[in-house]
């Protein structure tokens, strides 16, 4: 990233992490331009989120029928693929020059968008 390094408080990464072809590097970068006691959040998609949370969560889009159906498609197809389970971010965070910070932040976007009862996972 463009930044020097502790410029930020807090570092947010939305619905794309699982796109990177370096993760770990990623969140190194976000640990580097962290100010001290500062955050990184990830949301993204879960690996093991159902196909009915999908479902529940592109009915209640509003999207049409055909943006519903291509966007049903690609999570099933690709973005499934592709996604993290929580031990494999776990196990990132804790590879690199993340290994001796406290895992925080950690948010789990299938459960936090999707389910209503289970807003997100925190771990210290």
């Amino acid at each position: 990233m463009p930044f020097d390094d502790e410029s930020f408080d807090c570092a947010y990464c939305s619905a794309a992490f699982k796109n990177f072809s370096e993760p770990v590097k990623a969140l190194d970068e976000m640990h580097r331009v962290l100010r001290p006691g500062g955050e990184a959040v990830v949301v993204d998609l879960c690996k093991d989120a159902s196909l009915d949370d999908i479902d529940s969560y592109v009915k209640n889009s509003g999207r049409s029928r055909i943006d519903a159906w291509m966007t049903k498609w690609t999570f099933r197809h690709m973005l499934l693929k592709r996604a993290y389970t929580e031990n494999d971010f776990v196990r990132m965070a804790k590879a690199e020059s993340l290994r001796h910070v406290p895992r925080q932040g950690f948010f789990d976007w299938d459960r936090s968008a999707i389910c209503q009862d289970r807003p997100g996972m925190r771990s210290e």
